[in-house]
């Protein structure tokens, strides 16, 4: 549902050309149709499409050649086989559509430079499901509403529960939609949703984990009455449905003033799914403290850890976090049997309890669970769970609640986009084989953390004053920071190139430099020797 980065499962692969230049493959990513495919990222590195090509990041563009290209399927279920494909393999005939799952056919051609890590890793941020139904407008289409992705869930009967719409309750469904579209101011003067719901799930699951975890998107409270499942999402309601009085209450009282220990927390933390340059990864959203609570504690900190799968806005999540932490200190909860005042209330509805010896008066309270039960042969009475609500639980200002937050993901240099070394090049005269030898002496040193190995080479550019075209001869690759290149001519002219590599295989561009060889010219003789003399003492002469 909504939007998020997701990989796939190869369900074919396959080489052609000669030498097994191109390598085909489908990646399936979804069992089911989605909207749009928003962008790719291959090796976790995000790639720029020009149509079917990928343009960028330059390593998959060699001399002017992409070598990558990308035909993506919707998953419709009159979709076509790739004839990119079927046209290339006699085995993939037109009847491999994959109707009803989104799908991209990947061609690589090879080079052995762009794919330092061998067969590359592709995912895809997309737009999810695609034909949602909207109670409100009765049209389908994609949406991040939270409530509307969770009534799709239910009724859906390919990945979903399979209900029909008569087991739905569209009223509460639809005032869901509308709360989860109110838009919350934040710090920076932008606002947001409400409520968003962006995430996955198998279909290997429960159903009562997945619903648990769209919830969690919405603070919503599912619940299932009268055959119908109604929705409530976090919101403060804006009066209380029922009066109840001391004359409601039909059996024994059960007051609760405290819950345990172990579920009063003072502090929330957990992880969202951050969409930080199309990495769409967990990231930890600031902690939700109440000095208040902390206060009561004894200082003594009490964390409720609470993962937001389905929410990739950081404010989001600490709204649901502040939620969450609020609930756990609303301690009051009373148990009875009422009145038929109370028939017409349902899970999640709000009514106000007047009640003198309870020291109660038009004190809100939460239904959290509602059974009709018979109280005498021909009499019904409501048996009802109610849980203290304080509106504050909800509210949220931005200027207060919303804590300055920066995603602090290490921004480390690209390992696939390594810098190319610093280069120095000069000449020396060396005796070699007793032989004075004019050498070229390349010194390279690293520009970044991941360059390990350089590799260096020299061409003859002139000889004598005339220019020559002579192959590049490799000095090698090393870790060395020093290269050398013996035996060259007085007056020729060489150009030396030098490149980075990492132990990921991936190259940097070179640099060169180019030289004219000066041979014994450029040796600097010591100077004439100056106030000599010999002095004789006996046999021997001292100079």
């Amino acid at each position: 549902y909504g939007t998020l980065r997701v990989g796939g499962v190869i369900t074919f692969i396959a080489t052609e050309g000669a030498k097994n230049k191109f390598l085909h493959a489908l990646v399936t990513f979804t069992g089911h149709p989605i909207h749009s495919f928003s962008s790719f990222r291959i090796d976790d590195q995000n790639v720029t499409l020009s149509g079917n090509d990928v343009t960028a990041p330059a390593r998959y563009v060699k001399n002017g050649v992409r070598l990558v290209k990308i035909y993506t399927r919707l998953g419709n279920f009159n979709q076509a086989a790739h004839t990119t494909l079927t046209n290339v393999f006699g085995n993939f005939t037109s009847e491999y559509k994959q109707s009803g799952c989104a799908n991209a056919h990947c061609r690589f051609e090879f080079d052995d430079e762009a794919y330092p890590n061998g067969l590359p890793n592709v995912t895809a941020v997309i737009n999810g499901v695609t034909n949602i139904f909207d109670p409100r407008t009765s049209t389908s289409g994609f949406t991040r509403n939270s409530a509307l992705c969770i009534r799709d869930y239910l009724t859906n009967s390919e990945y979903g529960m399979g209900l029909t719409s008569a087991e739905i309750d569209d009223t509460s469904f639809i005032q869901a939609a509308n709360d989860c579209e109110d838009q919350i101011g934040r710090t920076d003067g932008t606002t947001e949703n409400r409520y968003e719901t962006n995430g996955s799930f198998t279909v290997d699951r429960s159903h009562k984990q997945i619903i648990t975890e769209l919830l969690s998107a919405c603070a919503g409270t599912l619940t299932y009455q009268n055959g119908k499942f109604s929705l409530k999402v976090g919101k403060a309601v804006a009066s209380y449905h029922t009066a109840l009085d001391e004359d409601d209450f039909l059996s024994a009282v059960d007051l609760r003033t405290k819950v345990s220990i172990g579920e009063q927390y003072n502090q929330v933390k957990g992880t969202f799914t951050t969409p930080f340059n199309n990495t769409f990864l967990p990231t930890d959203y600031p902690p939700v403290t109440s000095a208040t609570f902390l206060a009561q504690d004894n200082n003594f900190v009490r964390t409720l850890d609470m993962p937001a799968p389905f929410t990739t806005s950081q404010t989001m999540a600490q709204r649901l976090a502040k939620i969450a932490l609020y609930r756990s200190r609303q301690q009051i909860s009373i148990s009875s049997t009422f009145s038929l005042k109370a028939f017409n209330l349902k899970a999640g509805d709000v009514v106000s309890v007047t009640f003198e010896r309870f020291g109660f008066t038009n004190k809100l309270f939460e239904v959290a669970s509602w059974t009709l039960t018979p109280i005498a042969s021909e009499t019904l009475g409501v048996e009802m769970l109610l849980r203290e609500y304080n509106a504050n639980v909800y509210a949220w200002l931005a200027s207060d609640d919303e804590n300055v937050f920066e995603l602090d993901d290490s921004l480390l240099p690209d390992p696939f986009s390594i810098s190319p070394p610093t280069l120095t090049v000069t000449q020396e005269v060396q005796t070699i084989n007793q032989k004075a030898t004019t050498v070229i002496v390349a010194k390279v040193t690293a520009s970044d953390l991941y360059s390990t190995t350089f590799e260096v080479d020299v061409q003859r550019q002139s000889s004598g004053g005339i220019a020559v075209t002579e192959d590049v001869i490799s000095l090698g690759r090393s870790s060395s920071p020093r290269f050398e290149y013996a035996d060259v001519e007085t007056g020729d002219v060489y150009r030396v190139r030098a490149r980075s590599r990492s132990n990921l295989g991936t190259f940097s561009t070179y640099v060169s430099e180019d030289i004219t060889i000066l041979g014994k010219s450029a040796i600097s003789f010591p100077s004439t020797v100056s106030d000599l003399s010999i002095d004789y003492q006996g046999q021997v002469a001292v100079l």
